[in-house]
């Protein structure tokens, strides 16, 4: 692994949930490591005892981070998500800052099908579907959210 990749997790993980530094850490990697296929590039590189929360942050900071506003990285992550193959993957996913999938009709068919193959993720499955369709509703009824629920 990469020191400024080193760097930028272990600061990630320092900062935990308010992030100062790691911005900037951010901007170093993406300027040493470049954005095509970053991604799966990092996922790759990241050992695997590094806890999924984490890298789930260093992927959020990139997305607002990125050159492309996230596009690629978003796109990277909605493949993980319709694979259904990698529980760590899928966790990543379903804890960044956005909703995926630009059509909530495609991101609810994605996550109810994510739910029935992972046990494990079904409750963070529902609570995004569940929180999407109150994001359309008036903030004066109950219920309404204005923000993603995060696990």
């Amino acid at each position: 692994m990469r020191k400024v990749l080193a760097d930028t997790l272990t600061c990630i993980a320092k900062e935990r949930p308010i992030f100062r530094r790691s911005f900037a850490l951010v901007a170093q990697l993406l300027g040493e490591y470049g954005e095509a296929n970053l991604t799966e590039r990092l996922y790759q590189e990241i050992p695997k005892y590094v806890p999924w929360e984490v890298v789930a942050d260093l992927f959020g900071i990139i997305l607002w981070s990125a050159g492309d506003n996230g596009v690629a990285l978003m796109r990277t992550a909605e493949n993980w998500l319709r694979s259904g193959e990698d529980l760590r993957r899928i966790r990543m996913v379903l804890n960044l800052d956005v909703y995926p999938f630009m059509d909530p009709s495609v991101m609810e068919r994605v996550l109810n099908k994510v739910a029935a193959q992972h046990p494990e993720v079904a409750d963070r499955c529902r609570d995004l579907v569940e929180s999407r369709r109150q994001v359309g509703k008036d903030p004066a009824e109950p219920g309404a959210a204005a923000d993603r629920p995060r696990e």
